[in-house]
């Protein structure tokens, strides 16, 4: 809540009394760190707006939007961490103006770089605005909260993937990468998704789900199972047939040698996962050369929350025996790092 004491000594301080600011505030990150220190360097007051939950459900990937509650959860920590919370009055907002059409005290609204421009042009010679600086993630775009929920930058604005390979795996990983990078899932504990991104990589995976009727986003195969070509069509993996496959499925090649994480590997899956934002067909990578090493920049590109399934060399988890499943990944903001460190860890060289 917001203290009266001491109000005409701090405004004294300040060029203003009473600033309102707001916004999503998903994912909070360093951008919004800047737009609330900036509101509070201007004034010795802030109100602070956040979206209702009902507001957010026409952006880019909402259903991974936080719900209002969380978000101001985040916001409230930063307010203590920063000894701003007592400056602080935090309101719901069910309308892009919210506040700054009633009360009459606010002196301006302060703004960052995706505020609404309608919203903006209206306000304009009604009300001060004041703008915050620029925040930009590692490769000079704007650091959004849409970006990190598309699994693209971290909070602090570093690209996850900021090279384009190839990378070559070393020895000394390889015993790391021969146990599960996530949990073992069983044919019992596969649920339904709902609206999950689902990927899958192999083939034994991908045909154990699709014949348990899981709906799979993306799927990276090479025809071969244990590294042995078993496969030698699509349908074998339980699509479509080739004259069918094109109607539901975008089909890309890549090559990718064994022990390696190609360029073009790299560039397939950033493009496939790109194109499920906008595009209804579901996608597959078919890659010349192995696979085995995809689920590494499959996470690092995949939007968070993606469940991502592989199988695993000496992991029967997916001979179709009983309670036996698959290597179950969550992409989560910390699995991520995890991926980021072990990537940093291979080589840039063949040699």
């Amino acid at each position: 809540m917001l203290k009266k004491k001491n109000t005409t000594k701090q405004s004294l301080m300040f060029k203003f009394s009473l600033v309102a600011t707001g916004g999503t505030f998903d994912r909070f990150h360093k951008g919004h760190e800047e737009l609330l220190k900036t509101a509070f360097r201007v004034s010795s007051k802030v109100i602070i707006g956040i979206t209702s939950d009902q507001m957010v459900k026409n952006k880019i990937l909402s259903r991974l939007i936080l719900s209002y509650n969380r978000r101001r959860k985040e916001i409230v920590s930063f307010l203590k961490k920063t000894k701003l919370f007592p400056r602080s009055l935090i309101v719901i907002l069910h309308d892009p103006y919210g506040p700054l059409l009633t009360n009459k005290k606010i002196e301006a609204v302060v703004v960052g770089p995706r505020v609404d421009e309608l919203v903006l042009k209206n306000l304009k010679g009604k009300i001060k605005i004041v703008k915050c600086k620029i925040i930009k993630s590692s490769d000079e775009r704007y650091l959004s909260s849409t970006r990190i929920r598309k699994g693209e930058v971290s909070r602090e604005g570093f690209l996850y993937l900021d090279q384009k390979g190839p990378f070559f795996l070393p020895l000394k990983l390889r015993e790391r990468l021969g146990r599960p990078l996530g949990k073992i899932s069983t044919r019992q504990t596969i649920p339904l998704f709902g609206r999950k991104t689902i990927i899958s990589v192999g083939d034994a995976s991908t045909r154990f789900l699709n014949k348990n009727k899981v709906k799979i986003d993306l799927a990276i195969v090479d025809f071969k199972i244990q590294r042995k070509k078993v496969i030698s069509k699509f349908s074998d993996l339980g699509f479509p047939a080739e004259k069918d496959l094109s109607k539901d499925y975008h089909v890309t090649k890549a090559n990718n040698k064994p022990g390696t994480i190609s360029s073009s590997l790299i560039e397939s899956i950033k493009t496939s996962l790109d194109r499920l934002l906008t595009n209804r067909k579901r996608e597959i990578i078919k890659i010349e050369g192995e696979d085995d090493l995809a689920v590494i920049p499959v996470v690092l590109y995949a939007p968070l929350e993606t469940i991502v399934f592989y199988g695993q060399p000496g992991n029967r988890s997916i001979s179709g025996k009983p309670n036996e499943g698959l290597v179950k990944v969550v992409v989560t903001e910390e699995k991520k790092e995890e991926m980021k460190k072990i990537l940093e860890k291979f080589s840039l060289s063949d040699r």
